[in-house]
């Protein structure tokens, strides 16, 4: 059973505390989190998304309500079940193929999580402060063109990135972090995104097997400034 619609009225309830217990869950309709609410997930529930959940470009495992403080999202196993959630075709509307969407959110922590088989992105961000992303291991059984870990739009400042983990040859199957402050905004991956400055961001302790880049800076005339990067290693895929 589509496990989507119990789950968001716990989390639309107003309680501040949510735990999803150990076990198996079925998501055909995104989750989102509102304001001052900490989702705590056994370390081995798995949450997928359910074969063609997966509609337009507002489709994801994961997002915030816009406008969201004090959101903590804490454990669990994120499948974002690329095989039944084949990516849209370059049109508006298109699903995005993003695993977990945080837009326009402040103030939030995303931590010991375990993210698998996205058909694009793991995480998405964009006009987003004052966060923390910590204690993520990311899983590609089924390898897909554009699977960044981390993947920063316009606008976002004031965040922590640390302690990020990746287990298998190719996986991610592109950038780990994407820092991208001028990006193709048309393209169905950043449908929704906006161009914009980048600014402040630390990221250490990344260990891979072997990706595409670790880190990755791309602007064309927003800026890009004070990003602090260390302890990061890995190998590195040649692509044609």
């Amino acid at each position: 059973a589509d496990d989507s619609a119990a789950i968001q009225s716990a989390l639309d309830s107003g309680v501040s505390l949510i735990t999803i217990p150990y076990g198996t869950y079925r998501i055909g309709k995104t989750l989102r989190v509102a304001s001052n609410t900490r989702l705590m997930v056994h370390p081995l529930a798995r949450l997928y998304m359910a074969d063609g959940a997966g509609v337009d470009s507002d489709s994801f495992l994961l997002a915030n309500e816009r406008d969201a403080v004090g959101i903590t999202i804490d454990g669990g196993i994120w499948d974002g079940n690329n095989p039944g959630n084949p990516r849209g075709p370059e049109k508006p509307g298109s699903y995005t193929g993003t695993l977990i969407n945080f837009f326009e959110a402040q103030n939030f922590r995303l931590r010991n999580m375990t993210l698998r088989d996205p058909e694009a992105f793991f995480v998405r961000l964009g006009h987003v402060s004052n966060f923390t992303i910590e204690n993520i291991t990311f899983e590609a059984p089924h390898l897909r063109p554009n699977q960044d870990g981390i993947h920063f739009g316009g606008y976002c400042e004031d965040g922590v990135i640390r302690h990020l983990r990746a287990y298998g040859p190719s996986v991610p199957n592109d950038d780990v972090i994407a820092i991208n402050a001028d990006d193709c905004v048309t393209r169905v991956l950043n449908l929704g995104m906006d161009r914009g400055p980048i600014r402040r961001i630390q990221v250490y302790d990344v260990q891979v097997e072997r990706c595409h880049t670790l880190v990755r800076m791309c602007s064309v005339t927003a800026p890009i400034e004070d990003i602090r990067i260390s302890t990061i290693s890995g190998g590195v895929n040649a692509h044609a």
